[in-house]
């Protein structure tokens, strides 16, 4: 074979080694820059999950609940604004008592019908003997209060006790003419022999 025939023969066979060397380098480059990327462990600086699905910010946790009006009558350091000494045996009696008063001083209290709310359970002559008549004798008429009985104007009275003890109460009473009418007072309440000493406290709501 003459040796020019013999060198392009050599130079072919050389070119396709050299071409189906390169052939599964391209391929597993061409899969390399395919692969997608690694998923991101952490969606934020610190690199922590994410706490709800799609990077969400997790909701903060609810407020604590604040504390009733009650229970804000037992904070020693309200000031008292005025003190009642009733020898009465409930001390249910002994914070309507005032809180009627109250409401019987103020001109828009005198001469108007008053209901107990939450009546049940009260004796009829505990509400006879301080002026209010049951729950259901009132009712409400155009965002305001009625006596059922003839439809002229009245008011709601309300009374919530909490007691810690046999000799030791704290509350909240006072009135609502209406949907936007309400005014309320803290009590606090401590036995002294037979009777029960009221002290009115420097915390009021009206709305």
């Amino acid at each position: 074979m003459p040796r020019r025939q013999y060198l392009l023969i050599a130079l072919l066979v050389t070119g396709c080694a050299r071409q189906s060397d390169e052939q599964p380098v391209a391929a597993e480059t061409q899969l390399t820059l395919g692969r997608p990327a690694p998923a991101n462990k952490g969606s934020g600086p610190s690199g922590a999950a994410s706490p709800l699905p799609g990077g969400a910010p997790a909701r903060p946790p609810a407020p604590p609940p604040q504390p009733s009006f009650t229970e804000q009558a037992s904070d020693p350091d309200l000031p008292v604004v005025d003190t009642a000494e009733l020898d009465v045996e409930s001390p249910r009696a002994a914070l309507l008592m005032p809180v009627v008063g109250a409401i019987r001083r103020e001109p828009s209290g005198r001469g108007h019908p008053l209901c107990l709310a939450s009546s049940d359970g009260v004796p009829a002559s505990m509400l006879s003997h301080i002026g209010l008549r049951r729950e259901g004798a009132c009712g409400w008429s155009d965002g305001g209060v009625i006596l059922r009985s003839s439809g002229e104007q009245a008011m709601f009275v309300h009374a919530r006790l909490r007691c810690e003890s046999q000799n030791r109460c704290a509350g909240e009473g006072g009135l609502q003419a209406g949907n936007m009418g309400l005014e309320s007072n803290a009590y606090r309440l401590r036995r002294r022999g037979g009777a029960w000493v009221i002290e009115r406290l420097g915390l009021q709501v009206v709305s």
